[in-house]
């Protein structure tokens, strides 16, 4: 009676194959993996699913095109954060109603899609409250 015995090729061989040390990571293979990379991925990704109406301006009447709308300017606002974009002065602010100034943060970025709205309408100037 025959008996059969498994035998790994490495043990047939008589070696173990190896690997060649991994080696350095390229900048750009080394950006690929960082944060910030994931972070402009995924405004490309919100960018391409914002809506677009036959006369090419947002859609921000529908929910959809809301929710779309704001993801986007959200990752924008994290994107300035993250890559240190200098903002500048938001002391114009604080001539704001009350009603407007609870909208925005304090001295931040604060991209609203109530302003986009308004603003992609093209007058050449947006008055609020006056």
């Amino acid at each position: 009676k025959l008996q059969f015995t498994p035998v790994s090729f490495a043990q047939k061989v008589g070696y173990r194959a190896s690997t060649a040390p991994a080696r350095p990571l390229t900048d750009l293979e080394e950006f690929r993996r960082s944060n910030e990379f994931l972070m402009l991925e995924n405004a490309a990704i919100y960018c391409s699913q914002l809506i677009q109406r036959t006369d090419n301006k947002f859609d921000l009447d529908s929910t959809e095109g809301q929710k779309a709308c704001k993801k986007f300017l959200l990752q924008l606002e994290r994107l300035c954060e993250a890559f240190k974009v200098p903002c500048t002065s938001r002391k114009y602010r604080n001539k704001f109603s009350q009603a407007y100034k609870v909208l925005y943060k304090d001295n931040a970025l604060c991209y609203l899609t109530e302003i986009l709205d308004s603003a992609q309408e093209g007058f050449p100037y947006l008055w609020v409250n006056g």
